[in-house]
């Protein structure tokens, strides 16, 4: 009797996402109807039988299975060891193309109660960078802290295409600072592992403003409750245009593979294509944020630095881009332009931050500028910057003294403060996470200080001397002369007084 062997073979997974050409925010679609086109490409020999393992869109708290339909092949449903269903494709030619059709309703991943919590997540836990644990340390909502997570890792993590084929662990993408969305997932994963929150990797596509393209982002489970968030992209809750595949452990994922019986069985999966139709959305109608925008200095000048102070308030807790828009004149130059601004916000009811903006140093005078701030979730504020001519400049003066574990006591006469929302004018506490970086401003200037274990810091400028033009010194002398033949004869009747 022939021995029988078993062959399974796993593919790399080609995609073509077609997606018809509409000028969309995903992060304000709340509901969306999608269309799903699975496209299995295949040649078989010498098997007796083949089996075409393939996951499709699942059907969860957020998606809603409206319709499925297979061509070109007999087909069964089945789950694997974490709940997700998968199509188990049967082709009865040597060669063709199998079909896999869902129509599928999506909602934004916003907090729903669950009664069921997976085990904790595979993923390596990785300790918290000092900065990120003395700032999730400041919370017990394990949801705030959960966001101040994903904030960190993407203002963090840089992303970078080059990794897009590598496979990289957590403390390996920790160490390197870069990656693509698996690697800000799992690093996500892990830092939530280290404070015993339970997550997800989330495998699928999502629309990045262009295309659908093949992506990754995180759930959680916290206090009963379900929701998501994507690192990468800085969103949460994760709007409508993102579709799960599957929901995992870690990011070990193939979405096709293939096993083949026989005497000596072969079987290619040649490719597989994905079109993704949107047939319908609807967006948010208000914002979820209210946002407030102040200058600090209001009035400034060519080559000078003015600070932005930025609140944001929200009913939920939302992770959002934060824009700093730029002032442009006529002929498209940049007058007034963002050089330091925190660009992922997390938002547990209200939040404070900061940025710092530069004008150019060939910037008009007497010009006002609109200085407009706005997030992906919408919201928006604005404060008015007026350029004039330069006006005296104060000298800077600042103490810092180490009171605590970053904490320190600020005395100066300029504005103190720091991107995550610290902030001091005149005498008062300043909390400085380990590495931040504090900016001072005064007239214009600008000073940047990053403490580490000095329990003294200071900037102390001298007044600034004034030199004399030759009229004003020979005023000054005519001015002395008087000054003085007044006190002489002050001098003279006090002394004649002094005698009566």
């Amino acid at each position: 009797m022939l021995a029988k062997c078993l062959m399974v073979v796993t593919i790399l997974i080609f995609t073509l996402i077609i997606f018809n050409s509409i000028a969309i925010s995903p992060e304000m679609v709340e509901k969306s109807t999608v269309k799903v086109v699975q496209k299995v490409y295949y040649s078989v020999s010498g098997a007796k039988s083949v089996e075409i393992k393939l996951y499709i869109p699942q059907k969860d708290e957020y998606q809603k299975i409206l319709s499925l339909s297979v061509s070109g092949a007999n087909f069964e449903k089945s789950k694997d060891e974490y709940g997700n269903t998968f199509l188990v494709l049967k082709p009865s030619k040597s060669r063709g193309e199998i079909k896999v059709t869902t129509i599928l309703e999506v909602k934004r991943r916003t907090p729903v109660y669950t009664q069921d919590k997976p085990e904790m997540q595979s993923t390596e836990a990785v300790p918290l960078p000092e900065s990120l644990f003395e700032r999730v340390n400041l919370t017990k909502s394990e949801m705030e802290r959960a966001l101040l997570i994903a904030e960190w890792v993407n203002e963090n993590v840089r992303y970078d295409e080059n990794y897009s084929n590598v496979t990289l662990s957590p403390l390996e993408v920790l160490e390197k600072r870069a990656g693509v969305c698996d690697e800000f997932s799992v690093l996500t994963l892990a830092f939530l592992k280290t404070l015993n929150i339970t997550a997800r990797y989330q495998a699928g596509y999502a629309f990045d403003g262009k295309r659908f393209m093949p992506h990754a982002w995180v759930r959680i489970y916290v206090n009963n409750l379900l929701w998501e968030i994507d690192p990468t992209w800085c969103e949460a809750p994760v709007d409508a245009l993102h579709i799960t595949f599957a929901s995992l452990p870690n990011a070990s994922f193939s979405e096709i593979s293939a096993i083949a019986k026989g005497t000596a069985p072969r079987i290619n999966v040649l490719d597989e294509k994905i079109d993704i139709e949107l047939l319908n959305l609807e967006k948010e109608k208000k914002s979820k944020l209210n946002i407030n925008a102040k200058l600090l200095e209001n009035t400034s000048y060519p080559g000078a630095y003015d600070g932005i102070e930025i609140n944001a308030f929200s009913k939920t807790c939302v992770l959002t881009q934060l824009s700093v828009g730029e002032c442009i004149d006529y002929n498209g130059n940049r007058i007034v332009y963002p050089v330091f601004v925190k660009k992922c916000f997390a938002v547990c009811t209200k939040a404070r931050s900061f940025g710092v903006l530069k004008i150019s140093e060939g910037s008009p005078e007497n010009v006002m500028c609109n200085i407009t701030v706005s997030t992906s979730f919408g919201g928006e504020g604005y404060d008015i910057l007026r350029i004039k001519k330069q006006a005296e400049i104060k000298p800077m003066r600042i103490k810092l003294i180490k009171y605590g574990e970053n904490l320190y006591k600020a005395y100066s006469n300029a504005h103190v403060f720091t991107l995550s929302g610290e902030y001091v004018f005149g005498n008062g506490m300043l909390r400085v996470f380990p590495g931040e970086k504090v900016f001072v401003l005064l007239s214009g200037k600008l000073k940047t200080l990053t403490p580490k274990k000095e329990k003294v810091i200071s900037i102390i400028e001298k007044e600034p001397v004034k030199k004399k033009l030759p009229e004003q010194k020979e005023k000054d002398k005519e001015e002395g002369i008087i000054e003085s033949i007044i006190n002489f004869f002050k001098r003279l009747l006090e002394a004649l007084f002094s005698l009566i």
